[in-house]
């Protein structure tokens, strides 16, 4: 007897997208589909077990596609990249718990993962549209402690300490770590507190415990930290920073001071004093997204985290275009008019995505789903598709 998925397979005409996937027909656009029809959709194209990535234009439409895909992929992975906020010094950082969802996703991701082959992964525009450092960069900087192994602890230390991690006597939280004679304690963000103990510097056992009670609940032969922080840099490359960001600066002082600008010339020492500190104490947050570009280092999209079979759904094509675009002009004005205020130095421009990039996503297919037939500039479909 046919099922509700029988119908929508055929009623949406999902066989004619397959086919122009295989092809590789991209991007595609689906007009006349809206609500939660475009998540019925987007599943029946999925429901293969490939891997997927919804772009969508708002918070919470992003949490309205994820109920939907969970109700009709209960099966699969269903996860949520959430957007970040651009904040000054003066105001708090964005949340642990936002943090430690994008980190997830992240982790999820990486090269070597079997599990991603299938994921479905939501995501706004705002949350896509800064660069990150490439997945295998990523991945140089997450331990794999398994037992029998030998490892240095020193060399860890350094390491969870360049990841991201702060070292406590006791940890109390995730995104801490601790070390006591020859037992370490580490809190990751995508799973539960985790106890190792060596033996020299041979590991002899892995244990989940419990942060309340600190008493072991499961032994594990191995486990994988991941980094707390999106952005990983060495000990090195901490250092090269500080040195770019006081010459930058001190050619920005420069200027400032031949225009008689006192007062912003006070700012942007304030200002490098304050990133300073940070960097000293191993603070890389979303304050320091501007300078990363100071790094010799190539930066990618979202999307190249993904696989490259992966189909990527534009949810309202033009509203995503209009979205990047106005975050895009927003931003380079900001820093235009922090620049003249002596709060800025350094332009995040060629960290931005930009929509040109997302329909040139590589072998990536691009469909778009869209209520209304509206010209979009720049997005040329090989394939029209009206659901009636």
């Amino acid at each position: 007897m046919p099922t509700i998925n029988d119908y929508l397979y055929k009623g949406l005409e999902i066989a004619e997208i397959e086919t122009a996937v295989v092809r590789k027909e991209s991007p595609q656009i689906v007009y006349h589909i809206t609500g939660s029809q475009k998540a019925a959709f987007a599943a029946q194209v999925l429901r293969s077990q490939r891997q997927g990535l919804i772009i969508t234009y708002s918070d919470e439409q992003a949490q309205k596609w994820v109920n939907d895909l969970q109700t009709w992929l209960p099966e699969q992975e269903i996860l949520l990249f959430p957007s970040t906020e651009w904040l000054p010094f003066e105001v708090l950082s964005r949340s642990q718990e936002t943090t430690a969802d994008r980190i997830k996703v992240l982790s999820a991701l990486l090269p070597g993962n079997k599990s991603a082959q299938k994921q479905i992964i939501v995501a706004t525009a705002q949350a896509i549209s800064r660069k990150l450092f490439q997945p295998e960069r990523w991945q140089k900087h997450c331990i794999h402690f398994k037992v029998g192994q030998e490892y240095s602890l020193p060399k860890i230390i350094k390491t969870l300490i360049e990841a991201g991690y702060q070292r406590e006597e006791t940890i109390e939280a995730s995104g801490q770590f601790a070390v006591r004679g020859g037992i370490l304690d580490i809190a990751p963000y995508d799973r539960e507190p985790i106890r190792i103990e060596f033996f020299d510097e041979e590991v002899d056992s892995v244990r989940i415990f419990d942060l309340e009670t600190q008493k072991s609940l499961d032994n594990l032969n191995e486990v994988l930290i991941i980094p707390v922080q999106e952005y990983v840099i060495t000990e090195d490359e901490c250092e090269n920073l500080k040195w770019e960001i006081k010459a930058r600066a001190r050619k920005a002082i420069g200027r400032l001071q031949r225009l008689g600008r006192s007062e912003a010339v006070e700012r942007l020492r304030q200002k490098v004093e304050q990133l300073d500190n940070r960097l000293r104490d191993g603070i890389i947050d979303e304050n320091f997204y501007p300078y990363l570009s100071l790094l010799e280092e190539k930066y990618v999209p979202f999307w190249e985290w993904t696989n490259q079979d992966c189909l990527i759904f534009l949810d309202e094509p033009l509203r995503l275009k209009e979205q990047l675009e106005f975050q895009h002009e927003q931003i380079l004005t900001e820093f235009t008019d922090n620049l003249e205020r002596g709060e800025e130095f350094v332009s995040t421009e060629e960290l931005l995505v930009a929509y040109e990039m997302l329909l040139d996503s590589g072998q990536r297919v691009l469909i778009g789903l869209s209520n209304l037939m509206r010209e979009i500039q720049g997005f040329n479909p090989r394939r029209v598709v009206n659901i009636t």
